[in-house]
């Protein structure tokens, strides 16, 4: 027999890697909440956040992963998202709360963003909290000492779909830029810092606040073919 009573969907950010970055709201939300969604890039892989928060869950909590493939095309995602819907919305229904792990913060270049806009049409009762985390760009500034912005200095986050021809106005424009998921671009990227004179104000940090994390401030020294998915370029004149 369906509950009258409709779960609450959390939306949880658990920040880049570290669990002891994890805000103590949302250490207490996932210790407690029966069902943990929790997004994977590749169907047996794993879960990036799932690794983080795994020493905070009990046995007695149901943990679901939701395959998101690393697409482009928009009706791959867009099909992933639907199916992503449904499963947690047969959750809410049910009345038992649930959970949807992101890494870094919720809301910025998150999948959860699509997932709550999806929800909001699909149930119109949705009753939902967000739980904001540190994102991996202050926390990959924190681990490089770099400062983002001072005073009235401006900061543009460049997401992993910007196309090269687009960083050169971003460097020449903004005091500081950050490079999300650097690694697909970097062979354009390192040549034009040159050109510009910025190598000395970059820094890139792979795989930050887990165990591997590296961080590169000669970035002569850096293998292209090396460099992890889970990079950021910090570019900033501020020196």
């Amino acid at each position: 027999m369906t509950s009258s009573r409709k779960g609450k969907l959390y939306g949880i950010g658990v920040g880049p890697g570290d669990p002891e970055l994890l805000t103590l709201k949302a250490a207490r939300l996932i210790g407690k909440v029966p069902v943990i969604f929790t997004p994977e890039a590749k169907r047996g892989g794993g879960s990036h956040a799932l690794k983080v928060v795994e020493r905070l869950l009990d046995p007695s909590q149901e943990v679901v992963l939701l395959h998101f493939p690393m697409a482009r095309e928009k009706e791959i995602l867009e099909a992933a998202w639907s199916e992503a819907v449904e499963k947690i919305g047969e959750v809410l229904q049910t009345g038992r709360d649930a959970a949807f792990l992101t890494i870094g913060d919720t809301l910025l270049y998150s999948t959860f963003g699509y997932i709550l806009d999806g929800m909001r049409k699909r149930f119109h009762d949705l009753v939902w909290e967000i739980v904001p985390g540190v994102t991996s760009v202050t926390a990959v500034a924190a681990a490089a000492g770099l400062p983002l912005a001072r005073t009235s200095e401006r900061v543009l986050i460049l997401p992993a779909t910007y196309r090269p021809e687009e960083v050169r106005d971003a460097l020449e424009r903004f005091e500081t830029v950050v490079l999300m998921k650097v690694s697909r671009v970097f062979d354009h990227v390192l040549p034009l810092l040159k050109e510009l004179g910025l190598l000395s104000g970059a820094v890139l940090v792979s795989r930050c606040g887990t165990p591997e994390e590296r961080i590169f401030r000669d970035l002569d020294q850096v293998d292209p073919a090396s460099i992890d998915y889970l990079s950021t370029l910090i570019v900033t004149k501020s020196q």
